[in-house]
């Protein structure tokens, strides 16, 4: 599905690509959320705070053995 990215199994049913792949390997994923999609779906994270300070999500870091 190109909305939510689910994927059909063998039988035809739909689940997320995550957990297909997971169970056919030895992939574990994580989740998280970028800032542009927490400003989306879920604002309050995002708003200011009392003394009017916006808050945003920390950018992870990059390795530098990449």
């Amino acid at each position: 599905c190109s909305s939510c990215k689910k994927i059909r199994d063998d039988q035809g049913y739909w689940i997320q690509i995550e957990n297909y792949i997971s169970e056919r390997s030895d992939v574990q994923f994580s989740h998280g959320i970028c800032s542009e999609c927490a400003k989306n779906s879920i604002p309050a994270l995002i708003s200011p705070d009392k003394t009017g300070v916006h808050h945003t999500f920390q950018k992870a870091p990059i390795s530098s053995d990449r």
